[in-house]
Parts: structure tokens; C-alpha cells; sequence
């Protein structure tokens, strides 16, 4: 996920030249997106992406400070050009707690979504799948609701003897997005 760096501005009555500034892209405003009110002639800088906006200050690194990396090949440094502050985070998508039921409704979701995946990249006919190949993506899933999912869109079926013919089948409605 990228973030960027966005300057707000408000401006003064009259005609002025528009503010400059080493990073970031300039938005006019009105109103800020945080807590508190711009006067005129007054910017802010922030931090955004899709999930937070937090307000960001700039400041002078001191001579000593550096950025260590540590990679499987070794280590590298690099001096610290510019520093940034960030300040409280506004949350812009919520994020659920776990075992809320917005969360559990959400990996609900996502298994069935994903199971329904599985079915269209079968090329076998009819379309099947195995147990096996959702519960690899899906390791902490219980088995029991694996299968409570994978019985609202197909059945299961015998093929043979032994365990690795024992399919699950898709169901009518792959059948009619089929044709």
C-alpha cells in the first residue's frame, strides 16, 4: 500500500502566489480533514492511503542520524535527508475486531468467494474440487464450516474408492453462469 503525502492550504483573500513546498502535492481547502481549523495563509502536510490520514512535521535530522537496512545479504546505511513526524492517525476504513460479527461475516464472505474461484478455475468437467486445496489456503478454518460453505454451492460426490476420489461437485449455479 503507498501512501503520499498531501499539503493542505488555506488561502488568503486577495491574490497570492501558491505556497511551495519540498514534498507532496498542493489541495486547496476549506475545511481540514483533522480535529482544529487552518487560518489563512496557513498550510499542513499529511501523511494518507486508503486506511488512515495522520498529520505530518517536518524536521531537521541531526548530523549522526542514519537509516540502517538489514537485508539476507548484509547491512546498509544511508543518511536520513528528511525526517518526518507523523501525528495521530485518522482511520478511514474500519477494521473489525476479531470474532465480531462484522468480521466473521467477512471471512464468511471471503471463503465462499474464494470456493467459488476454485470452482471456475476447474477445467475438469463438471467442475470439482477437493477439500484439500481450500483448507491450504484456509489452515485456521474449521473443517466443519468449510463444509457448511462448500454445501451451499455444490454437492459431494463419490467418484471412486479411496480418499482421493471424493469431490465436491458444483451446484446448480455454476451450471447456469456456465453457459
Amino acid at each position: 500500500m503507498a501512501s503520499k503525502i498531501r499539503n493542505y492550504y488555506k488561502r488568503k483573500a486577495g491574490k497570492e502566489a501558491d505556497p511551495e513546498y519540498e514534498f507532496g502535492e498542493t489541495a486547496f481547502t476549506h475545511t481540514l480533514p483533522f480535529l482544529g481549523s487552518l487560518t489563512p495563509g496557513q498550510g499542513l502536510q499529511s501523511l494518507e492511503n486508503n486506511l488512515y490520514r495522520a498529520p505530518i512535521y517536518k524536521h531537521e535530522p541531526n548530523r549522526t542520524d542514519y537509516l540502517l537496512i538489514r537485508t539476507k545479504q548484509g547491512f546498509f546505511i544511508r543518511r536520513c535527508p528528511t525526517l518526518f513526524l507523523v501525528g495521530q492517525e485518522c482511520p478511514l476504513y474500519e477494521v473489525p475486531s476479531p470474532n465480531s460479527k462484522r468480521a466473521t461475516v467477512f471471512v464468511r464472505d471471503f471463503l465462499l468467494a474464494y470456493i467459488y474461484r476454485l470452482f471456475w478455475a476447474s477445467d475438469q468437467t463438471p467442475r470439482r474440487l477437493k477439500m484439500e486445496d481450500i483448507k491450504a489456503a484456509f489452515p485456521h478454518y474449521a473443517e466443519s464450516s468449510v463444509r457448511k460453505r462448500l454445501k451451499q454451492c455444490s454437492d459431494f460426490k463419490r467418484l471412486g474408492q479411496g480418499p482421493d476420489q471424493n469431490y465436491w461437485v458444483g451446484g446448480l449455479l455454476l451450471d447456469y453462469f456456465d453457459d
